[in-house]
């Protein structure tokens, strides 16, 4: 069967897991193969997983020891058949013409290397303690040689709904094993990913059409929001630091807007407001300072690295 699509789960929810992958199973583009990658140390993320690849042999699983979904994405660079490589998180859930609508963008747009799509949270109780990560780009398409590096202002990307060519997924390299969760540096692997594809001067799209229901990120309670503050701040920080090591005034100029976003909560008078965005500010501030002192980017493949003493 010839395969147009590979399709990537990291995985370490098995609580979850099994709506993600029926969500593919259900797609209205059959050509496809389901890539599932476990990590950590529950037994069941494979017991489930065998299920479904007996039954459908377009499923396979693998399992990494370690947890660190940039790992896990890289092992899907490596182990994929498609000429498309497309990420979903497994407490997600994709429309049914989510890998359609992927595929018919880049056949629409053949210089096209790289896609990105909602994600959409679902219908909770909105309250102080709760947070669910969501995005809704613009259907914008961004080419970073003719724009001279200048994005769009609604072009936005999530690691849970991205596609990228194999032959570009070759040519940029992995997602940074540094970043995201379970790495050093907890988020933004996907917005450092992206920055690379744009380095290498890849036309790119962001689409609303792309859809991808985050069904189960809801996160209820102080020590769920702070983590998931805490992890998001953390890799803004790093992010923004490695933008600076590489020579990209947007560094910096990201760590100021994060603290003019604290101090305008002061003058608005928001002071429920105010411990949040100083608290993002202080650990944004941190993991930019201690990558700054600590890491270098390699010139080549654009990685964090420890920094040689000297």
């Amino acid at each position: 069967m010839s395969v147009d699509v590979t399709v990537c789960i990291p995985t370490v929810r098995p609580s979850t897991l099994k709506s993600a992958i029926d969500s593919i199973l259900s797609q209205s583009w059959a050509s496809w193969e389901l890539l599932v990658v476990g990590q950590g140390p529950d037994p069941s993320l494979r017991s489930i997983c065998e299920e479904y690849c007996r039954k459908d042999s377009r499923v396979r699983y693998v399992h990494l020891k370690p947890m660190n979904v940039s790992h896990a994405r890289n092992m899907a660079f490596e182990l994929a058949r498609g000429d498309v490589i497309a990420f979903i998180d497994d407490d997600c859930e994709a429309d049914r013409e989510w890998i359609a609508t992927l595929v018919h963008c880049f056949k629409q747009d053949p210089n096209l290397g790289f896609v990105a799509g909602s994600l959409l949270a679902p219908e909770f109780k909105r309250q102080l303690l709760s947070v669910c990560p969501q995005i809704q780009p613009e259907d914008v398409t961004y080419d970073p040689v003719q724009d001279a590096g200048h994005g769009p202002a609604r072009f936005d990307v999530a690691g849970a709904n991205l596609a990228i060519r194999a032959t570009v997924a070759k040519r940029v390299g992995g997602f940074d094993e540094c970043m995201g969760g379970g790495a050093a540096f907890l988020s933004s692997e996907d917005l450092d990913f992206m920055l690379r594809v744009e380095a290498a001067g890849i036309r790119m799209r962001s689409t609303p059409l792309l859809v991808v229901h985050h069904t189960y990120g809801v996160r209820y309670g102080l020590k769920a929001v702070f983590r998931h503050r805490r992890s998001y701040a953390v890799g803004q920080g790093a992010l923004a630091a490695k933008m600076t090591l590489r020579g990209d005034p947007r560094g910096r100029k990201w760590l100021h807007t994060i603290w003019n976003d604290f101090t305008q909560t002061v003058k608005e008078r928001r002071f429920h407001r105010s411990p949040s965005a100083l608290m993002r500010y202080l650990y944004v501030l941190k993991s930019y300072e201690h990558c700054v002192r600590n890491h270098e980017v390699d010139t080549v493949t654009g990685l964090f690295k420890p920094k040689v003493p000297v």
